[in-house]
């Protein structure tokens, strides 16, 4: 009798604790679905459409400005990496680009790519160019001048064999027309040429410019 009370009690017990899980679990069931989260969003099929409805708040990325390059014109001659002889018994031509095309009485002009000096590599060279001319006047450009804008512009130079500048290429960039002007102060410059055992040659050289706040 005692052995079938306990039994009893011990399922009564089980019982009363699988009823506690099973009505927890209903509340937590309970508040699952009655307490969702609402998320608005929308479908763009078209992702312009998309684009123009929510623009994105994108920061520009500021670019270095480039340089225009220079371009070859249809010339009829020897191009700029012909073989050059000093022998008088040779057929003589003028500077061109292209054999491939009628002859005709076109000549470069001096800023032409084809017609700039081919520079020498620097473990040729036995005297350095040195600067003969430097304009002073490095002012600034009015922009600049009124954002109080200042900088170092850095350049590579192409100096021919009479020492004039005749290529100016940025390596860095500015802001508020200092490229422009740095390029243009650069196209000043005269330089004595550099030579090999007393020749004068053409050469790449880098050179700086710094645009001060007192200019």
């Amino acid at each position: 009798m005692n052995s079938a009370h306990k039994l009893s009690s011990l399922q009564i017990s089980m019982a009363l604790h699988l009823s506690l899980v099973i009505l927890f679990a209903l509340t937590q069931i309970n508040f699952f679905f009655n307490h969702k989260q609402k998320v608005n969003f929308e479908i763009y099929i078209d992702p312009v459409v998309a684009q123009l409805s929510k623009p994105l708040n994108l920061k520009p990325v500021q670019e270095i400005e480039k340089q225009p390059e220079l371009t070859a014109r249809k010339v009829f001659g020897a191009n700029r990496k012909s073989i050059q002889t000093k022998d008088k018994s040779e057929i003589s031509v003028k500077s061109g680009n292209t054999l491939a095309k009628e002859n005709d009485s076109l000549s470069l002009n001096r800023d032409d790519l084809d017609s700039l000096p081919i520079p020498v590599a620097d473990y040729l060279i036995t005297d350095e160019p040195s600067i003969i001319f430097e304009p002073k006047n490095k002012q600034r450009t009015d922009e600049a001048r009124k954002n109080g804008y200042t900088g170092i512009a850095i350049l590579k130079i192409l100096v021919d064999e009479t020492g004039i500048v005749r290529e100016v290429k940025l390596v860095n960039s500015l802001k508020y027309g200092l490229n422009e002007r740095a390029i243009e102060l650069a196209k000043q410059i005269k330089l004595s040429p550099a030579k090999i055992n007393g020749k004068p040659v053409a050469v790449i050289r880098d050179f700086t410019i710094n645009f001060k706040s007192n200019d």
